[in-house]
């Protein structure tokens, strides 16, 4: 015979132990591939429990979503500035659903239990604030940031629309550059 063969006993043996090497890569790729098999949204029961995380200075809320049975790989999500809310619930259902331990945090814990803001507080649904501010679309205003690196942000371009709210965004550098805390005094001024 031209092929080699592990051998445990006789050479007609079609055990596993008796394989020729390309038989054993074979039958080892197919094992592979069917441990490999993605896990389904269908194949998985998804758990979501609210949790409380003991911290230094604090209880942070959270939730925690991961299918019912079985180890998991983990996930954290980082809320946006808006922090945990019914949308990143949403991700973290769809991120568990594919074989996901998924934490969401309140990052806010230290102001209040989430939700931390109400939900009129939403980009799209509150178009009176250009009003209350007396400013209009194309307009600057400026943000003045207290606390211990205050700072005022210039400049900052005024967007109305029917569909949006009046908000203002802060990239998380300058964020850390005027060391902006939830308490920090904010104020926007025309």
């Amino acid at each position: 015979m031209s092929r080699r063969h592990l051998r445990t006993g006789k050479e007609s043996d079609s055990s596993p132990a008796n394989l020729a090497r390309r038989e054993f890569v074979k039958f080892s790729v197919a094992a592979g591939v069917g441990f490999a098999a993605p896990v389904t949204a269908e194949d998985l029961k998804i758990v979501e429990t609210d949790v409380e995380v003991k911290t230094a200075d604090g209880t942070c809320d959270a939730v925690f979503l991961h299918p019912e049975k079985g180890k998991y790989p983990g996930v954290l999500i980082w809320p946006d500035s808006r922090s945990l809310r019914p949308v990143f619930r949403e991700i973290g259902r769809r991120l568990a659903s594919e074989g996901y331990a998924v934490l969401v945090p309140n990052h806010l814990y230290r102001t209040a239990k989430a939700p931390v803001f109400p939900a009129i507080f939403d980009p799209v649904k509150n178009p009176d604030d250009a009003a209350f501010y007396g400013v209009k679309a194309g307009e600057y205003m400026h943000l003045r940031v207290g606390g211990p690196c205050a700072t005022t942000f210039d400049r900052m371009l005024v967007r109305i629309h029917a569909d949006f709210k009046l908000e203002v965004h802060i990239d998380t550098d300058e964020g850390n550059a005027c060391a902006l805390q939830p308490d920090t005094p904010v104020e926007l001024l025309k």
